[in-house]
């Protein structure tokens, strides 16, 4: 009986991000894979898998640890105890060559997201940084397959890793069905009562530098120079953090009234999806700024709402976008405003989007997770 064992040390209570798209592909894998295999999960200790998995699916609960231990040191003790025939990686982090079939899932570029954020690192934890991504990228070169989160990412892995084509695919983050379940007009009147706002221009701020929200006060400043009056409802706000009193002393000093010309909106977790998702789908606009993306998950799930979305014409935004979008240059707040108000002047978020809702179906988990499922058969071969 074969064994697939799984990292899956992201998973969390409620998650996101890498953790979401592990804990999608697990659950989906629980189902395809044949009943002759069984699945093992590398935890950390005090996270439970959902109680709804079968009872092939078990874990091997560790200390939570460094990447590095994860990768060096843990999980080849656990191979070496005979804990897996196969082994599927669904984080790029830290790690080498196994001693059995890998299958490696790439996110992103950490050297294009970190020319994104622009933060600056000490010169001991830019040590740290280069021997993690030394040993990051070497895994990858020694995966039997990758599986990449959009074509941008597989491009730039054959590229700078020198990972061969025939040993690559996609396998896209998916969007959950609840952004196409949602009814936009109990949204908007769900969105009013809450937050009291209305036919307005949605985007984030969560705290990363990468999403580029210190862009939006110029911006919204040049679109009431232009003479549109449309609010912005800047979302994913954790207040009292001090990028967010920042920001706010920032829009000020351009003018701009709380309430009517902004509107904050606190983070909204896991357990909030129904409210995220009548936030995108009241929204007129979505207006993306990210100077990076390895996918582009809020504008995707932006786009499954049926919102007219603007977004940047690099990285996967380019890919995830496709003909449905309004690019902008994130890097030129006059130029966005024109482009927002000539999208409001032009009454775009009026305009029929199914179209563009149905060209976001390709992003599935149930697609993702049967290509991871094929790479594990077909490696099964492999097994000695």
């Amino acid at each position: 009986m074969p064994t697939l064992l799984v990292d899956a040390t992201t998973l969390s209570v409620n998650p996101k991000g890498v953790g979401k798209y592990a804990y999608e592909v697990i659950s989906r894998l629980d189902r395809m894979l044949p009943s002759s295999w069984m699945i093992r999960l590398i935890v950390f200790r005090e996270v439970m898998p959902p109680l709804n998995w079968s009872a092939r699916l078990t874990k091997i609960e560790v200390e939570h640890q460094s990447d590095l231990q994860l990768g060096l040191i843990t999980v080849p003790a656990v191979l070496r105890s005979g804990g897996g025939d196969l082994f599927l990686r669904l984080c790029d982090c830290v790690g080498r060559k196994y001693p059995v079939p890998t299958i490696t899932v790439c996110h992103d570029i950490n050297e294009l997201i970190a020319r994104a954020q622009k933060t600056p690192l000490s010169i001991p934890r830019k040590v740290i940084y280069g021997v993690k991504e030394h040993f990051r990228i070497r895994a990858i070169q020694a995966s039997d397959f990758v599986v990449c989160n959009s074509e941008f990412t597989r491009r730039e892995c054959v590229s700078r890793y020198g990972i061969c084509d025939e040993k690559s695919a996609i396998g896209y983050c998916g969007i959950s069905g609840e952004f196409y379940d949602v009814c936009r007009a109990e949204a908007v009147v769900n969105i009013r009562n809450l937050f009291g706002c209305e036919d307005y221009i949605l985007s984030f701020a969560t705290g990363d530098p990468r999403e580029n929200y210190a862009v939006l006060p110029e911006v919204i400043a040049a679109t009431r120079q232009q003479g549109m009056t449309m609010p912005f409802v800047i979302a994913g706000v954790r207040e009292n953090h001090a990028y967010v009193r920042e920001l706010r002393e920032r829009l000020t000093q351009h003018a701009l009234v709380e309430g009517s010309d902004f509107i904050f909106v606190p983070f909204l977790g896991g357990e909030n999806r129904q409210r995220l998702c009548e936030l995108y789908a009241a929204a007129s606009f979505y207006l993306e700024l990210s100077l990076h993306e390895g996918f582009g998950m809020q504008l995707a799930e932006a786009m499954a709402c049926g919102v007219q979305c603007l977004a940047p014409n690099h990285s996967a935004l380019t890919e995830v976008g496709g003909a449905f979008v309004c690019h902008i240059d994130p890097t030129d707040a006059v130029s966005i405003a024109e482009v927002l108000v000539d999208a409001v002047n032009q009454q775009l978020h009026l305009q029929d989007h199914g179209d563009q809702i149905e060209y976001t179906r390709q992003f599935s988990w149930d697609h993702t997770a049967s290509v991871i499922a094929a790479q594990v058969e077909m490696l099964s071969g492999k097994v000695k």
